[in-house]
C-alpha cells in the first residue's frame, strides 16, 4: 500500500495542504470579523431592537459573490 492510499483510507492529508488551508482559514476568519464588527444592535425607545449593517451596498454585494463562489 503507498503513503497515499494509507492517507486517503485515514483521512490525513500533505502538511504542505494542511498549511494552505490554515493560511485560508486565517484570511477567511479575519474577513468574517471585520464584517461583523460593522453589525449593530439598535434599540429603539419603542418597538423592538433590530441589527444594522454599516456598510454600503456595493462591499456587500461583492462579499456575497465570495460567499457563493466559494472563495
Amino acid at each position: 500500500m503507498t503513503k497515499e492510499e494509507w492517507n486517503k483510507l485515514e483521512g490525513m492529508i500533505p502538511k504542505e495542504r494542511l498549511s494552505q488551508l490554515e493560511e485560508k482559514y486565517k484570511g477567511e476568519k479575519e474577513e468574517v470579523l471585520q464584517f461583523l464588527s460593522k453589525v449593530k444592535l439598535v434599540k429603539p425607545r419603542f418597538g423592538n431592537s433590530y441589527w444594522t449593517i454599516d456598510t454600503n451596498a456595493t462591499e456587500l454585494a461583492v462579499l456575497k459573490n465570495r460567499m457563493r463562489r466559494g472563495y
